[in-house]
């Protein structure tokens, strides 16, 4: 009885590329920033500070939570012990 092999090419997981989210959050970080400027020249109220902080952070928690998910989407080489 004759064993097939398995095919030596097979088809690649498909991982999720995280490079176009981060790069639109990275955008949206320096979009909040240069409001934030452009409103403190405007108005001079001290509380768009504390708003683009918490914007600020809420983007940094999103890109952490996006690249730990990446990273432990486990890949190819991932094993199991």
């Amino acid at each position: 009885m004759v064993r097939s092999r398995p095919c030596p090419i097979a088809a690649p997981r498909r991982r999720t590329i995280a490079a176009p989210r981060l790069a639109l959050l990275a955008f949206a970080a320096v979009l909040v920033v240069v409001l934030c400027v452009v409103a403190l020249a405007d108005t001079d109220d001290i509380w768009i500070i504390a708003v683009t902080v918490v914007a600020i952070v809420a983007i940094a928690i999103v890109i952490v939570v996006d690249l730990v998910r990446v990273m432990g989407d486990g890949g190819p080489d991932a094993g199991g012990g």
